[in-house]
């Protein structure tokens, strides 16, 4: 499902963030 993958990818970028966020304190 198109839209599945996309929440997916959305999803996974989010996190990627909090994570490099959280490196960087």
């Amino acid at each position: 499902d198109i839209e599945n993958a996309w929440q997916v990818l959305q999803a996974d970028t989010t996190l990627r963030s909090a994570l490099e966020q959280r490196a960087l304190r």
